[in-house]
């Protein structure tokens, strides 16, 4: 019972703090990067814009656009620096293995890549 409760306490030491930090930063980039990408589609046409006969926007805003590829570069950089702080901590023996910030930078990668690939000028 007391090598349990040890346990437990352990994982509350600064280095699990600064990994749920990163880990935090990371899916908060993730969905910073989202939100943009969504503000900067093309406009969909509805119904008031029928009625009121005007047009809404046809291209994709690029000046919203470029500002994913640093985000998705931060979120790269928050899963590398919780990755070097599991790795300190793994010695220690009291973080557990962070599958979400696997799984953010992972998410990050392809964002970036997919950014690289498809936006003209890059």
């Amino acid at each position: 019972m007391a090598d349990a409760k040890r346990r437990k306490t352990g994982d509350q030491g600064p280095g699990h703090s600064w990994l749920l930090l990163t880990q935090f930063a990371g899916w908060l980039l993730i969905i910073a990067a989202a939100c943009i990408l969504g503000l900067a589609r093309p406009q969909a046409t509805t119904i008031a814009d029928r009625i009121y006969q005007t047009v809404p926007r046809q291209g994709w805003n690029m000046g919203l656009i470029r500002h994913i590829g640093p985000v998705l570069v931060a979120a790269i950089g928050c899963t590398l620096l919780g990755l070097l702080i599991y790795a300190l901590g793994l010695r220690r023996g009291r973080i557990s293995f962070p599958v979400s910030l696997i799984l953010t930078g992972l998410l990050a990668a392809a964002g970036l890549v997919a950014f690289l690939r498809y936006t003209p000028g890059f």
